[in-house]
């Protein structure tokens, strides 16, 4: 399998004393993939993994990670590698944000669960501004994961709801978000989801109550499948990966 180039990769560090966040950085990752030494981006405030994704239209790595105060807190890599200084954010978080290109725009926007378990949201818009806070609603019972709808500009959000089964709602492209909808499943963690190759499907995997990987996957014409048991015992959430064909 072919390792495609790539430039930065970040990486939690586990050591809440420090408060400090490790990255190993790639170097130009040739055919002998070397790799240069950790570097450390000192923060006095992370208390928690840190989440990275590339600012759109730039090429600016950016970091959010959720502060001791509880509130998103960000750095970002500069084109000509180094560090800024940390930016508060905002909010109040109950657990770690997720974040998200809009389909279709250059606006990245961080999601997270707030104190009254509902969504809440942040964006940056293609000038640099964060907005302010949105409540996009529901009630959680774990951490939403963000997907893009295939062959939409519709972004859509999934998350366990408080009775253990999977719940959605979605960003429709004039900016308006959808009421919940209840999509099923007996959870046992938080969902995953994943385009599958070469088709339109987008597809939800979770552990059921069996420990087992359970799936359920969205068809083109916006339709449901039932549950499918695909098997195996986990004692955590699965992860999903597109396989490559090259050799």
């Amino acid at each position: 399998m072919v390792r495609r180039r790539c430039d930065l990769l970040a990486v939690p560090k586990t050591d809440r004393q420090l408060n400090q966040l490790a990255v190993p950085i790639i170097h130009g990752l040739t055919s002998n993939r070397t790799w240069k030494s950790e570097m450390t981006i000192q923060s006095d405030t992370a208390v928690a993994e840190p989440i990275s994704i590339p600012a759109r239209g730039t090429t600016v790595l950016q970091l959010f990670y959720r502060g001791t105060d509880n509130s998103v807190w960000s750095r970002w890599r500069n084109p000509d590698g180094t560090w800024s200084g940390e930016q508060k954010i905002g909010g109040v978080l109950n657990r770690d944000p997720i974040a998200a290109v809009v389909p279709g725009t250059d606006i990245l926007q961080l999601f997270y669960r707030g104190t009254d378990n509902g969504i809440w949201s942040r964006w940056r818009n293609p000038d640099g501004i964060w907005s302010g806070e949105q409540n996009i609603g529901g009630v959680l019972g774990g951490d939403p994961i963000a997907a893009v709808v295939p062959g939409t500009d519709i972004l859509q959000l999934f998350y366990r709801g408080t009775d253990n089964g999977i719940w959605s709602r979605w960003r429709n492209p004039d900016g308006t978000w959808s009421g919940e909808q209840r999509i099923g499943g007996v959870l046992e963690g938080d969902p995953i989801a994943a385009v599958v190759p070469g088709t339109d499907i987008l597809q939800i995997f979770y552990r059921g109550t069996d420990s087992g990987v359970w799936s359920r996957w969205r068809n083109p014409d916006g339709t449901w499948s039932g549950e499918q048991r695909l098997g195996g015992m986990l004692k955590g959430d699965p992860v999903a990966a597109a396989v490559s064909t090259q050799g």
